[in-house]
């Protein structure tokens, strides 16, 4: 029985046409050759299964192609036959990985030195570049930089930064994109029909996402689900596909946003639960987490959310309705307190036990507070009443205040910590530091005011009287808040560090 010849190598382009997502890169390559203006070394870097050796293939097949046509290899001469099954004498394949020394690189040195057999072209495609060491790099320098009329360099690597910047200096450099979703999901499409596998869209648009912007890895994940299934009755469903590669539950992900913006620690506690007892990985859910946390700041800070989310219309509407009643501010200090948690489950040996606890304490996180609030709370008492741009906890919220901020006190008032800062604010007044009386201002004599002016340009300015405040520093009653009330000591901590600093209104 033959062996199987997986999709990723069965359908690896052949052509410049086949190859999706990179058409910057095909367009000038093609452009190059048509001119007449191919350089002697280039550097293909990207992300994995974004095309790199495959273009390098395809390069030098329509270079060496003996019946080139406009930059397109035909796929049918000696020379493109050869390359294809990677045996052909003029294109030689390099794995930096395991010929990465010196003597490699004199050897290769060397091999330029003579005339390719067939083509016009001998090239040469070093692969995992950057794992070269340093000796070997710069043995490569002079053949590099005045190689012979007859050779060509071609670079490949995932991590350019680790090369030598006298190599890089000397290639024509290209950036390879990660293909995005809609691209990876009409390309395996098209793949599985012709194979006669059927799969939802939702469910390639599941395998499109975990190959993180890699065709590769998404052919991979086609190959691991075809060959799970004996029967193939019935397209592949995307719950199919979750359960398969043991994703997080897209359900699961719903239920904790939810809980968390409708502050049901309870049901945050179940499914947790359901992800520790279905045996999913406790870092990997929080990781998903974590994108649906970003995908919600998106969809409130961004009109056509649509052209930025990788969603379907539902999912984007879904988002909407749950952030309604919430800002953006608070959105970002959940962002934060999820972020912070990322080191501590890296770290821990009870990874269920870290993130109930950050769940619940998002789901109580009180409402964030405008800056002109924060201000008051962490000098040690309210604005004073006056200061331009802020406002009293006291008075009444203005109709845009209750729209740009957090929700009026009508709204708020069962909220987990709200209530603390209410009465803090308002009860605790014996707690805040007394405000010591400004000295009176003694008048100056005509004299001295008239040097207290500049002249700019024929203008008379006033020069300013005061100079600006620095931030205050927390006052005791605010510290003892902090350790006796945690829902306070949160809402402190994701706010700094914060310039909290009144500037005044003649101040640069």
């Amino acid at each position: 029985m033959s062996s199987y010849l997986v999709l990723a190598r069965k359908y690896r382009p052949q052509t410049f046409e086949e190859i999706v997502g990179q058409e910057h890169i095909t367009n000038t390559l093609q452009s190059a050759i048509q001119l007449g203006r191919v350089a002697h070394a280039y550097m293909f870097s990207g992300s994995r299964g974004t095309g790199k050796t495959s273009i390098a293939r395809i390069f030098a097949k329509a270079l060496n192609c003996l019946e080139n046509s406009n930059g397109i290899p035909c796929n049918r001469c000696e020379s493109c036959v050869e390359i294809t099954r990677s045996t052909g004498v003029d294109v030689i394949e390099l794995d930096a990985a395991s010929n990465r020394g010196k003597e490699d690189a004199e050897q290769l040195r060397e091999a330029a030195r003579f005339a390719p057999a067939r083509g016009k072209y001998k090239i040469f495609v070093i692969d995992e570049a950057h794992m070269l060491t340093n000796e070997a790099s710069n043995a490569l320098l002079k053949v590099l930089e005045e190689p012979p009329p007859h050779v060509i360099f071609m670079f490949a690597t995932t991590e350019p930064h680790k090369m030598l910047e006298t190599i890089r200096s000397r290639c024509q450099r290209f950036q390879f994109r990660r293909l995005p979703v809609q691209v990876q999901v009409d390309q395996l499409a098209r793949v599985t029909g012709a194979e006669g596998l059927r799969f939802d869209a939702e469910a390639l648009k599941v395998i499109a996402r975990e190959s993180q912007g890699g065709m590769r890895d998404s052919l991979a994940l086609v190959d691991l689900i075809a060959s799970s299934r004996k029967d193939s009755a019935g397209a592949v469903t995307a719950d199919e596909v979750t359960a398969l590669l043991g994703l997080a539950d897209r359900d699961l992900l719903w239920r904790t946003v939810n809980g968390v913006l409708t502050r049901s620690s309870a049901q945050i506690l179940e499914v947790v639960e359901t992800v520790y007892s279905y045996g999913l990985d406790v870092k990997d859910f929080h990781s998903r987490l974590l994108w649906m946390l970003r995908n919600a700041i998106v969809v409130k800070s961004v009109k056509m959310p649509g052209d930025v989310l990788d969603l379907t219309t539902d999912e984007i509407e879904r988002l909407r309705e749950l952030t309604e009643n919430h800002s953006l501010q608070h959105l970002d200090h959940l962002f934060q307190i999820c972020q912070r948690a990322e080191d501590t489950l890296a770290r821990t040996s009870h990874p269920r036990a870290v993130l109930e606890v950050t769940l619940v304490r998002m789901a109580e996180l009180p409402e964030a507070l405008a800056s002109s609030e924060l201000a008051g709370l962490v000098s040690g008492g309210p604005p004073a009443a006056g200061v331009p741009g802020q406002q009293s906890h006291n008075s009444t919220p203005s109709p845009a205040r209750e729209a740009g901020g957090r929700p009026p006190a009508t709204a708020s008032a069962n909220i987990p910590g709200a209530e603390i800062l209410n009465r803090w604010s308002n009860g605790n007044a014996s707690r805040r530091p007394a405000v010591p009386a400004p000295a009176p201002v003694r008048a100056s004599p005509p004299e001295r005011q008239a040097n207290s002016t500049v002249r700019d340009g024929g203008d008379r300015r006033q020069a300013p009287a005061t100079a600006a405040a620095k931030p205050a520093a927390r006052t005791p009653a605010v510290n003892d808040l902090a350790r006796t009330e945690p829902a306070v000591r949160e809402l402190i901590e994701v706010a700094e560090p914060v310039d909290i600093r009144i500037r005044n209104q003649n101040e640069d």
